[in-house]
């Protein structure tokens, strides 16, 4: 297992920084908005008028704006009022979140399924970070909820390298898929997140968030993630439900009653729900002790 996991990592590592890995495409219109939601000057009609280009992430973005969350609004059925209504900065993130939801997929069943449960926590760990950053921090809600997405986006090259070396067939060998992905996802996704250019502050979530002893100086978003996925294991039968919130520096940071922020998570967070996935009716959030539909 050991030797599979070092061979792994060189490949993987090598592929990565030559831009080689077979991964589905981070689409380009995503780089493009986060360059142009950069722009001091840029209006709804020009975000609109980029956000157009991809039919399906602009039926969504209509659907979400028409939410029964929002009921005192008319109904609306275009992408310029659409992002009116969200407002340009929401409409950036909520593009980035959809393109990000597409790549969570594979064709292999078991890979495939995997994947899919590695979103929908990935989705409760971004909803935390966004209410943990809004109400106890300065930090951005916005990245706060990107660094919840993509803080495992490492299964991502991972479970690539798994299928197209049947590593599944070798369980009989002694291969645990569990142990593989946990020893390689938190450095692959940041140095997957380098190659895509993201910052250094959201380069850094994936390789450090399992470091529940980390310390620093103020916090970061590397913290919040840290807070926010404690909290969502907080009920769930999980090893991670057993650390002691007292003991992890980031908690202390934040001054965080943890009874409390499960509370207010819940009240915080349900304007968010519906930005973030794609059945919101469906799909049941647990935020501590707390279950959200």
């Amino acid at each position: 297992m050991e030797d599979l996991v070092e061979d792994a990592r060189k490949s993987l590592s090598e592929l990565i920084q030559n831009d080689a890995m077979e991964l589905p495409e981070f689409p380009n219109f995503v780089a493009q908005i986060r360059e142009i939601a950069l722009e001091p000057s840029l209006t709804t009609q020009k975000l609109a008028a980029l956000l157009a280009s991809d039919t399906a992430l602009s039926s969504r973005l209509i659907e979400i704006a028409n939410s029964p969350l929002r009921p005192r609004y008319r109904h609306i059925d275009t992408i310029t009022s659409a992002i009116y209504r969200l407002g340009i900065p929401h409409s950036c993130h909520l593009a980035s979140r959809f393109a990000l939801e597409q790549m969570f997929h594979a064709n292999h069943s078991a890979i495939d399924s995997y994947l899919r449960n590695s979103w929908v926590h990935s989705v409760e760990v971004a909803l935390v970070s966004s209410s943990l950053a809004r109400n106890h921090t300065t930090l951005n809600p916005e990245i706060a909820t990107l660094a919840g997405l993509v803080h495992q986006i490492g299964v991502l090259p991972v479970l690539s390298y798994v299928e197209q070396h049947k590593l599944l067939e070798k369980e009989d060998e002694g291969f645990v898929l569990q142990e593989f992905i946990d020893a390689l996802h938190p450095e692959m996704g940041s140095l997957l997140l380098k190659t895509w250019g993201f910052s250094p502050e959201l380069v850094s979530v994936p390789s450090k968030h399992l470091n529940y002893l980390r310390e620093s100086t103020t916090p970061d978003y590397v913290d919040v993630v840290i807070v926010a996925k404690l909290q969502c294991y907080a009920d769930k039968i999980n090893p991670l439900s057993n650390i002691a919130k007292g003991t992890v520096p980031a908690f202390k940071k934040f001054g965080i009653d943890c009874i409390a922020f499960n509370s207010q998570v819940f009240c915080n967070s349900a304007h968010l729900l519906s930005g973030l996935y794609h059945k919101p009716t469906f799909l049941l959030i647990r935020l501590g002790s707390t279950a959200l539909v």
